[in-house]
């Protein structure tokens, strides 16, 4: 470890020990200028612990939307960034067996970690030192004792484990990359890991790249949370549940007690028509990652608006939660005035614009659209045939006024 690093990570060992929490406390409370809070702590801190908890007080607050508890917890801007949200990850926790011994391969700030430590005997492997300090002390910071290893995941020893859950890092490079041969460590771990211990779990992207020679036996899940494709989670030996071969969509949301699975084949055909009807319905972002619009509009004799199924249609209504339903009140050729006019003729000030395979700014459109009438509306954009075809709805279910 080089001897800025060293330094580095002395600093943070202090901001989550006890002699930080008094400083700590003290920017959580202050509401003024920020600039004479740093020169307050600049009188009893050094530059770099300075910064430390003034940054840390900001993280945590941005941390409140992934983490129930983010005021107890340590964050860096790429771990609060990359880390797995709280609920997300309870789910995943609960895929695993009670009691398994675990091993979570490059744990980051421990999102995975901490919901893996309150059902299952876990050990944290991150090759960051400064990381590992923050994903130990997370676990304790909601009671957990758990042990975080600062070294290479490539490396380690998983004889003794009952399963393991890796999540590569997808910028190596500093730039974002789907392809999982790009990650690091390299995809090629596989191997060793299901040679190893042959119930595992990989987090990936929702747009991941991953040879087939190691998905074919392994279950692929694309969760959402929130309407946000989060992860790709490819689940394999016990941890899968019998869907090898197929594809899973998964929906985590406060709508519902427990988490829904749509199980299906991938890419199915789908009938495309060039006109709307009555309804037309959007898949959950996860049943789109997935792959999975075609199994779904096939179970309900839907038809398609678009090449992939992002919008799909029919005469009628359907309540699924795995598609949010829209009314279509009028449909039109698209042209920016016209469509003004026909919302402020039914007195529509507040729009939302979606589209689909559509080159066009919706922040501008929708800035454009904005009226003073009091009633709301959805318009739908989609590239029919020749032409982009401008559909006017209302969701189901949702007060226009």
């Amino acid at each position: 470890m080089d001897r800025d690093h060293h330094t580095m990570e002395e600093d943070y060992r202090w901001l989550v020990s006890h002699d930080a929490r008094p400083w700590l406390a003290e920017v959580a409370r202050d509401t003024g200028s920020i600039v004479k809070l740093a020169a307050r702590l600049r009188k009893h801190l050094t530059l770099q612990r300075s910064h430390l908890v003034l940054e840390q007080i900001e993280l945590r607050r941005r941390a409140r939307r992934k983490f129930s508890h983010s005021e107890r917890l340590f964050f860096s801007r790429v771990g609060l960034q990359q880390s797995t949200d709280q609920q997300l990850a309870e789910y995943k926790s609960g895929r695993f067996k009670n009691n398994d011994l675990v091993i979570d391969l490059c744990c980051g700030i421990g999102g995975d970690l901490m919901a893996l430590s309150k059902a299952h005997e876990v050990v944290g492997i991150e090759m960051d030192s400064v990381t590992a300090v923050l994903a130990e002390a997370n676990c304790r910071a909601i009671g957990q004792r758990v042990t975080v290893h600062s070294e290479d995941a490539r490396y380690a020893q998983l004889q003794g484990f009952d399963a393991w859950h890796l999540d590569p890092d997808r910028r190596p490079s500093g730039r974002r990359s789907i392809k999982a041969e790009n990650h690091e460590p390299g995809i090629d771990i596989l191997d060793r890991l299901l040679k190893i211990c042959p119930n595992g779990s990989l987090k990936l992207a929702p747009a991941a790249e991953i040879d087939s020679k190691w998905t074919e036996n392994a279950e692929l899940e694309w969760i959402s949370d929130g309407r946000e494709c989060k992860q790709l989670v490819a689940w394999w030996g016990d941890l899968s549940r019998n869907n090898a071969g197929q594809r899973v969509a998964t929906v985590i949301s406060s709508d519902f007690p427990d988490p829904i699975a749509w199980v299906g084949q991938a890419n199915q055909g789908l009938e495309q028509v060039s006109n709307a009807a009555r309804y037309i319905f959007e898949p959950d972002p996860a049943v789109l990652a997935a792959g999975l619009s075609g199994s779904l509009a096939a179970t309900h004799q839907f038809h398609s608006l678009t090449p992939g199924g992002g919008y799909l249609t029919s005469d009628h209504l359907v309540d699924d939660p795995f598609l949010t339903p829209y009314e279509v009140f009028e449909a039109m050729s698209f042209d920016r005035k016209r469509l003004k006019a026909a919302l402020q003729l039914r007195g529509i000030g507040r729009v939302v614009v979606k589209k689909r395979g559509v080159d066009i700014n919706v922040s501008q459109l929708q800035r454009f659209l904005k009226g003073k009438g009091e009633r709301s509306a959805t318009v739908i954009l989609v590239r029919s045939q020749s032409r982009t075809l401008s559909l006017l709805t209302h969701r189901v279910g949702q007060s226009t006024s």
